[in-house]
């Protein structure tokens, strides 16, 4: 979730966009099924998404990454994403969230 890598506060502010996601998550899927920090083995590492949400209809997991401002998306990340689409069939969101620096950074 890193903001960028300049901002001493990068953790801070992708720890606040995150928790804001995690709010509006929870509003658009009343499910006790969320899951923050879920990890996922993959061939290239485990994959820790920031939410899942189990789908009962499906059987499958709804997967978001959520990046703060201009934080990458990094190649390793859509690497691991990649794999568990393709055999899992768990689809990962990426979402941006704007969050201004708790300390005026």
């Amino acid at each position: 979730h890193n903001a960028t890598p300049t901002c001493t506060m990068s953790n801070a502010i992708g720890k606040l966009a995150d928790s804001r996601f995690g709010q509006i998550l929870t509003k658009m899927f009343p499910t006790p099924d969320i899951y923050s920090q879920f990890e996922i083995w993959t061939p290239y590492g485990t994959r820790e998404a920031d939410y899942a949400v189990f789908d009962h209809t499906t059987g499958t997991f709804d997967l978001f990454e959520v990046k703060a401002n201009t934080s990458s998306y990094t190649a390793i990340q859509r690497m691991k994403d990649d794999w568990i689409l393709q055999n899992l069939g768990w689809k990962t969101t990426v979402i941006r969230m704007s969050q201004a620096c708790p300390v005026g950074c």
